[in-house]
């Protein structure tokens, strides 16, 4: 069970990271596309699904760095704020949502900004939405991935095997 300071962690963590990505900068970047809302119709309801999708994915697998005692989701290279949003986790973390899908955090901060994108008729917003994933699966694949390699060895690559990148697998273990 995480103590006092880990979830503080967590939580400032949580409002840093994808608070910023999915808050923050579509507000700077939001433009309506005159008349798209009518013709979205029912989509902006699957988007309103989608951030709510979204939310709950962040928070639960935060919760689960933090409530299992592993740390917070602090990145690596974030060693010099760790005072302000902790450590990185010593161990590699797969129970829970982290046995469906090696990446919840990233998936679910995506899944939000679909959702908006869809919720506010914004093609800017969707355009953000897909650089902001392309900018998350190179951050993965070329820096995140190679780092848990070299720190966690053949744990992490048996892992990779077993659990996806991107698209949950919901099925028994």
């Amino acid at each position: 069970m995480a103590d006092r300071k880990t979830l503080v962690r967590a939580i400032i963590f949580t409002v840093l990271a994808p608070g910023t990505f999915t808050v923050l900068v579509p507000l700077l970047i939001y433009a309506p596309s005159p008349g798209m809302a009518a013709r979205l119709g029912a989509w902006r309801y699957v988007g309103g699904l989608l951030i709510a999708a979204g939310v709950l994915g962040d928070l639960w697998a935060v919760g689960e760095f933090a409530l299992r005692g592993a740390g917070t989701p602090a990145l690596w290279f974030t060693k010099r704020l760790r005072f302000l949003v902790g450590e990185e986790p010593q161990a590699l973390v797969q129970t829970s949502i982290y046995r469906h899908v090696r990446n919840p955090m990233y998936v679910s901060v995506g899944s939000v900004l679909l959702g908006e994108a869809l919720l506010f008729a914004s093609p800017r917003l969707l355009a953000y939405a897909a650089v902001a994933w392309l900018f998350c699966h190179c951050a993965v694949v070329f820096l995140e991935e190679p780092h848990l390699r070299r720190t966690r060895g053949q744990s992490f690559e048996q892992y990779c095997r077993e659990v996806p990148r991107w698209i949950p697998r919901f099925r028994g273990k």
